[in-house]
């Protein structure tokens, strides 16, 4: 059985597929509405959500 590679650091995560990331960041942040509240994981998709939350709605 092929052996599985190890997962790369946050920070190499981090880099990987950044438009991807975007794409999905700009979508995810759209669905959000004033009085809302949303909790994020720790994860690298979700850092790039959390930095395409409009001003107006943190």
């Amino acid at each position: 059985m092929p052996r599985t590679p190890a997962s790369p650091t946050y920070e190499g995560r981090h880099h990987e597929s950044v438009e991807a990331k975007s794409v999905i960041a700009t979508t995810a942040a759209g669905f959000l509405r004033a009085g809302q509240v949303v909790f994020f994981d720790a994860g690298t998709t979700a850092l790039a959500v959390a930095t395409h939350v409009p001003r107006d709605r943190r």
